[in-house]
This record gives structure tokens, C-alpha cells and sequence, in this order.
């Protein structure tokens, strides 16, 4: 574990002589670093990158259509058991988009959304919890970090300004159209449920609009007034025909 040194201001000339070191055994060598670590070995002179980085092995992700995140929510879900109002395996896709993946995310997304339901007396948390929890600000730090993280797994690694969280070497092209893949299937189905979503909600304002329409067609201000003047009609046709046979018969006098 190389972790440890990496947090002194000589963090790479340690890191270059430990690995260094046990190059020289004469065994195969193999090592494992975060990110943070391996930008600061490809700052190192050229002899020590070829000795070290030649062979570079890339953890990144699981995919989240994989049986591996599947597996891991399914265990979660476990866990969790009857607090758990939502089924994770449905929501994976969002869920990846949320934590990119990372176990430890997963677990600081849910413990937000506990917070969040705690906080209104519910001893259970929906998937609606966990949509919060994302757009909370105690998760504003991880959010930033796994939007650039998504990202970068898209296009195939780092864009723009690199950080150290970011991947320091090209992610192979086929892993990275995978993960492209998955988040334009992705947001294609959000879309598809918002237009949905939008189209119900429209028919269900006509429908409103319809009943209550014929519910006022029912009540009987209008027909009052019109069965009024039809009574008001028959009344001046009787008396016209009364007046008319008064002057016939005057006439006939």
C-alpha cells in the first residue's frame, strides 16, 4: 500500500526509491496506487516511469449494467432490508450516475438519504430520499467529484484541466464507449419518462378541463333563463292570437 506516502511534501522521491527498491529483488514486481500517486510517478525521470509504468493496469467502475454493480446492490439492498423503499437493481443507472460507481459514495449517498428521512420522523427512505440527497449540499463535494468522474469515463479520460483525481493514463477505447453508451441509453429513458410524464400530466389538465365544462352545462343558470324565455315566448304568442280574434270579430260586426 503506497497510500501513506504519498502524503509528504517528498512524497515522490520516497515513492520512486521504495518501488525502486523492490525492483531490484529480482521478482516480479506488482503494486497498486491511487490516482494522486501514479501523477506524481509520471513526473519522475524516464528510466524510473519505464521500470514502473509500463504496464499499467486501469481499476476503474464497474459498468452499471454489469453483474458486479448488480451484485453489490443487491447486497446493499440486503443489508438494509425493510427500510429500503426502492428497488436499487431498477435504479442502477441512476444510481451509477449518482456515485459513479464508487462503493464509498454509494454508502455516503445513502446515509444522507436516512439523514434526510430521520429528519421527517420516517424510519424509511424512498428512492425520492435518495434523489435529495444527491442535490444536498453535504453531498456538493462527492456530487462534483463524480460529475467530472462520469465524464472523463465517457470520453476517455481526463478533458480540460487534469486534477488529481482524474485517471492519469488513456482509458481504453472500448471501456469508454461502453460507459458512453450507457449514459446516452440513460438519458434517452429519463427523457422518454419526462415526455411521458409531460404527456399525462396534459391530458389530465383536458380531462379536468372537459368534466368541469360539463358540469357547468349541467347546472341550470342558462337553462333557466332560456325555459324563462320560452315561457315568455308561448305568453305573447296567446295574446296575439286573442287580440287577433277580437279584430276578426269586430270586423265581422
Amino acid at each position: 500500500e503506497m497510500q501513506s506516502i504519498t502524503q509528504s511534501a517528498t512524497a515522490r522521491h520516497e515513492l520512486e526509491k521504495t518501488l525502486w527498491q523492490l525492483g531490484l529483488l529480482g521478482t516480479p514486481l506488482l503494486f497498486a496506487v491511487n490516482y494522486s500517486a501514479a501523477h506524481k510517478l509520471l513526473d519522475a525521470p524516464e528510466e524510473i516511469q519505464d521500470r514502473l509504468l509500463l504496464k499499467p493496469m486501469i481499476l476503474l467502475p464497474s459498468l452499471p449494467d454489469s453483474q458486479d454493480w448488480a451484485d453489490y446492490l443487491n447486497e446493499v439492498g440486503r443489508i438494509l432490508g425493510p427500510t429500503l423503499h426502492c428497488d436499487l437493481i431498477a435504479n442502477r443507472n441512476q444510481l451509477f450516475n449518482f456515485t459513479a460507481g464508487l462503493r464509498r459514495y454509494v454508502i455516503l449517498l445513502i446515509v444522507r438519504a436516512y439523514q434526510l428521512a430521520w429528519s421527517e420522523n420516517r424510519r424509511f427512505v424512498t428512492m425520492q430520499d435518495l434523489n435529495r440527497a444527491y442535490g444536498n449540499g453535504d453531498y456538493g463535494v462527492a456530487r462534483k467529484r463524480v460529475e467530472r468522474i462520469v465524464k472523463e469515463l465517457i470520453c476517455g479520460g481526463a478533458s480540460g484541466k487534469t486534477s488529481q483525481d482524474d485517471c492519469p493514463f488513456p482509458i481504453p477505447e472500448a471501456i469508454s464507449q461502453a460507459y458512453a453508451r450507457h449514459d446516452k441509453e440513460h438519458k434517452a429513458r429519463e427523457f422518454s419518462k419526462s415526455f411521458i410524464a409531460q404527456e399525462l400530466a396534459a391530458e389530465a389538465r383536458a380531462r379536468n378541463l372537459n368534466d368541469g365544462g360539463v358540469a357547468q352545462a349541467t347546472f341550470a343558470p342558462k337553462m333557466s333563463k332560456t325555459s324563462s324565455k320560452s315561457r315568455s315566448n308561448r305568453s305573447k304568442t296567446a295574446a296575439e292570437l286573442h287580440e287577433a280574434e277580437i279584430r276578426s270579430k269586430s270586423h265581422g260586426k
